[in-house]
């Protein structure tokens, strides 16, 4: 499974995935990013440069839910499972 909502144990389908990172070369460096929509169990995939730093979020209708850092190698295939837990709301 790809993106898990934790206090229901379930996937989470329809979420966007982006995973955002910094081109370096420019004088503050160039951000970019990609994005992908999980499918009905929770799955994405998703093509990122190699041994550069990420960065990965997921997002629904609630808005932006985790962000996680990452770095994949020169692997063909890697598996980040994201475990999504509801904003914490500080004013309670």
């Amino acid at each position: 499974v790809g993106v898990i909502d934790t206090p229901a144990d379930t996937a989470i389908a329809g979420a966007r995935v982006r995973v955002v990172w910094v081109v370096e070369g420019a004088d503050e460096g160039t951000l970019r990013w990609t994005e992908v929509m999980t499918d009905a169990d929770g799955v994405y995939r998703i093509c990122v440069p190699p041994d550069v730093p990420l960065s990965v979020e997921v997002i629904t209708d609630a808005g932006t839910l985790t962000a996680v850092p990452a770095v994949f190698g020169p692997s063909k295939v890697m598996v980040l499972d994201l475990t999504v837990r509801p904003p914490v709301d500080e004013g309670s």
